[in-house]
């Protein structure tokens, strides 16, 4: 089974979420798109599919912050970078960013 992947990128100004080649509007934080992305990737999960969301540091390199696997999400940095688990993902209401409003 092919896994949805998002990638959260250093953009000029800010950040974006890219997910199958295309990206999504500006974020102004890092944690606002990383946040997104792992909604976006939790409702891929409760399609069936195995997620990962990948971020892009300021050393430019990409890791893995948040991926989901069947039944076993893996949230290594959760705590410790103001991240939520799936469930509280699951509980919260993200706005969505459209690119009308990109800057």
């Amino acid at each position: 089974m092919a896994r949805d992947q998002y990638f959260v990128v250093l953009c000029e100004s800010g950040w974006k979420i890219r997910h199958n080649g295309e990206h999504s509007a500006h974020y102004r934080s890092k944690t606002e798109a990383i946040q997104d992305a792992v909604a976006a990737a939790c409702r891929a999960g409760k399609r069936g599919q195995d997620a990962q969301v990948i971020v892009q540091g300021e050393d430019l390199l990409f890791r893995t912050e948040w991926a989901y696997y069947g039944h076993d999400p893996y949230l290594p940095a959760s705590k410790g970078a103001g991240l939520v688990g799936r469930d509280e993902v699951e509980r919260r209401q993200y706005p969505r960013k459209n690119a009308a409003s990109a800057t």
